[in-house]
């Protein structure tokens, strides 16, 4: 059982000024600002664009070495960077962490299929381009506003899939599903059922995906 006492915290899904209207502080600030509460790490990820990930990346290596010239250590910080999908149809937004270069690829290509169709500034995707573009080399988040997957048909192809394989082909069968959901308070050391989100619990297994579960 996990000392809650001694828990870690990390922000998974921050936006910045690359999000308009929406997030306000660059991403170094937002990386230092993080740093500064303590935090283990932050999640950093635009509405359909990946522009401030050099920018994050440089600012946590900025305070790296300037703490190597002072001599001192920093704390462990994890840093990760994606993209917040926010789609033109019913599809749920959802965030995506690529693991590895592979699934940056990937994700670019999906955001640049957006861009294309449409004028500077905006980006237009569709459920039909997550099916084409969603990796095993991603990590995916279903952001609780446009949770109810039961309605969508990114959880019907999955249920409509008949065995492993053909859910491998009908959702890419991403490295692991984030589902978060608002929470109430809850006493030290409970775990949230599985049976608590269902959708995303018969999408998860039927992607062989594992299946945290946190609030926000």
């Amino acid at each position: 059982m996990v000392d809650c006492s001694e828990a870690l915290f990390a922000e998974l899904a921050a936006s910045t000024h690359y999000s308009f209207l929406r997030g306000a502080a660059s991403p170094a600030d937002m990386v230092m600002q993080a740093m500064a509460l303590g935090m283990t790490g932050i999640g950093i990820a635009d509405r359909n664009s990946v522009a401030g990930v050099v920018r994050a990346h440089a600012a946590l290596r900025r305070a790296r070495e300037d703490a190597a010239e002072e001599g001192l250590t920093l704390p462990d910080f994890k840093l990760i960077v994606g993209s917040r999908l926010v789609f033109a149809d019913a599809t749920p937004e959802t965030i995506v962490y690529p693991r590895n270069r592979r699934g940056w690829g990937r994700l670019t290509r999906l955001l640049s299929t957006g861009n294309l169709r449409a004028e500077k500034g905006e980006c237009f995707l569709y459920e039909a381009d997550l099916l084409e573009w969603c990796s095993e080399d991603w990590a995916l988040i279903i952001l609780p506003e446009a949770s109810a997957l039961g309605r969508g048909t990114v959880s019907q192809s999955a249920a409509a899939a008949d065995g492993g394989g053909a859910s491998v082909v009908a959702i890419g069968r991403p490295s692991s599903i984030l589902r978060m959901v608002p929470l109430p308070p809850l006493r030290a050391g409970r775990i949230l059922s599985d049976s608590s989100a269902p959708p995303i619990s018969g999408l998860a297994r039927r992607c062989r995906a594992p299946v945290p579960t946190s609030g926000i």
